[in-house]
């Protein structure tokens, strides 16, 4: 007994390193790799936890996300399905288990990839049921303008999307442009006593920084060709979404990437605003600022 509880900090801190390599390999795009990674992590954690436990939970949400990438879609269903279970019986096991930050953070991830299975497989209602829960739960921890809040919102219109309901989808790509241009905003101001902390910058606590960052450039990508297509390349809310794409790659360190939308972004402010416009103005700031450091 001794041995194990000597040896288990070491062991939490390998499954660590695992997930963060199987997300490292996500953000890469390399889900085979991935696949393999987590799958010796689940286990890993099973030896180290027992087959049931909230702390089992990120790992089984993180096969699931590689799983749904892979189309591996039964499986995604099993580890969601275990997902709940774990959450329900450590909720009841805690006072405040069902109102606790933490359940309801994780409720909120399970019914993203719930969303995102159920739409996969073409079960449109449920997916809409499943991502309007998972942005209640989320709401109820962050805010409802908060960016963590935002990726519930873009199941939904991705939803929509696949429903050719083009102007439901856009409505919900609106304030996911809206909710990420106002922390980005936010992230390049100075503190101040009086900023809401629902709409501050997140602090990087638990080093999933980098990979919210990177969930929001894809977000942020996938609703820029979009609108593209639908709004045409010139219309005012493609610039506005290249800008905040902008914002997000020099936000992540990546300048050359970003001088290449807020160029483009500036092109379109100028076009449709004119070079005097307070929006187009502001473009151009940046844009300097970039060019001057």
């Amino acid at each position: 007994m001794n041995r194990r509880e000597e040896s288990s900090p070491s062991k939490e801190a390998g499954i660590r390193a695992a997930q963060l390599k199987c997300e490292s390999q996500l953000m890469a795009r390399d889900f085979h790799a991935a696949y393999t990674t987590i799958v010796a992590c689940v286990q890993d954690a099973v030896a180290i936890y027992g087959k049931h436990g909230l702390p089992l939970v990120p790992y089984y949400l993180l096969m699931a996300e590689v799983g749904l990438e892979l189309g591996h879609l039964k499986q995604v269903e099993e580890v969601l399905a275990l997902s709940i279970w774990n959450i329900v019986k450590s909720a009841e096991d805690m006072g405040e288990g069902e109102t606790h930050p933490g359940t309801l953070m994780y409720r909120a991830l399970v019914c993203k990839f719930y969303g995102r299975f159920h739409c996969e497989a073409e079960n449109f209602d449920e997916a809409l049921k499943q991502a309007a829960n998972g942005a209640y739960y989320a709401s109820l921890v962050h805010g409802p303008e908060h960016v963590r809040t935002s990726a519930l919102y873009f199941t939904l219109g991705t939803t929509f999307q696949r429903m050719f309901r083009t102007e439901h989808a856009l409505g919900m790509f609106d304030k996911i442009v809206e909710i990420w241009y106002k922390y980005l905003a936010a992230a390049t101001r100075p503190p101040s006593p009086s900023l809401d902390a629902k709409a501050a910058p997140v602090a990087e606590v638990d080093g999933t920084l980098e990979r919210l960052h990177h969930e929001g450039a894809s977000m942020l990508l996938h609703i820029f060709d979009t609108r593209a297509k639908v709004l045409g390349a010139a219309h005012i809310a493609t610039g506005e979404v290249q800008y905040t794409m902008g914002l997000l790659r020099l936000h992540m360190g990546q300048r050359s990437e970003a001088k290449g939308f807020l160029d483009q972004a500036l092109v379109i402010y100028t076009d449709a605003l004119g070079s005097l416009h307070p929006s187009t103005i502001d473009v151009q700031s940046v844009v300097d600022q970039l060019r001057m450091a």
